[in-house]
Order: C-alpha cells, then sequence, then structure tokens
C-alpha cells in the first residue's frame, strides 16, 4: 500500500467481505485519526453516564469497533508507512 494509504475492509454479513482502499496523504490520515480519537473520547464518556443497560452494551461494541478502526489506521503510521 502507498504512504498514507488505508485498505478498509467491509463487512456486510457474517462471512461476505469488500476491501476497499483509501488513499491518503499524512495531513488527512492524522486528522482522521484525531477526529475518530475525539468520537471515541466522547463515546466513553456516553457509556460512562448510560443508566440503560441494553444501550449501554451497544455503545460498548461500538467502542471496541472503533478501537479497532484506529488499530488498523496506526499500525501503518507506526511503521513509517
Amino acid at each position: 500500500m502507498a504512504l498514507g494509504a488505508a485498505q478498509i475492509i467491509l463487512m456486510s454479513g457474517p462471512t461476505r467481505e469488500v476491501a476497499m482502499d483509501v488513499n491518503m496523504d499524512a495531513r488527512e490520515m492524522e486528522l482522521l485519526m484525531r477526529v475518530l480519537d475525539r468520537y471515541l473520547e466522547d463515546l466513553r464518556r456516553e457509556i460512562h453516564h448510560t443508566d440503560t443497560r441494553a444501550f449501554k452494551m451497544g455503545l460498548k461494541a461500538d467502542e471496541a469497533l472503533m478501537e479497532s478502526i484506529l488499530g488498523k489506521l496506526r499500525a501503518p503510521a507506526a511503521m513509517g508507512i
């Protein structure tokens, strides 16, 4: 993958994947990671303040997914790619 590129795999069902390459320069990648980090912080605050168990479980699932996405985006950046 090129510098600043990210491959995104979209799941539509339990076994079907669709791969998509998104090419970004370093500034775009940094902005995307900052936006996602900020959203993750807000999501964690929402989880903390939520009393409804079912809603909280959904938010926690979103949190885990967001952490996974950020991990995938940070991996190439950590390797200098």
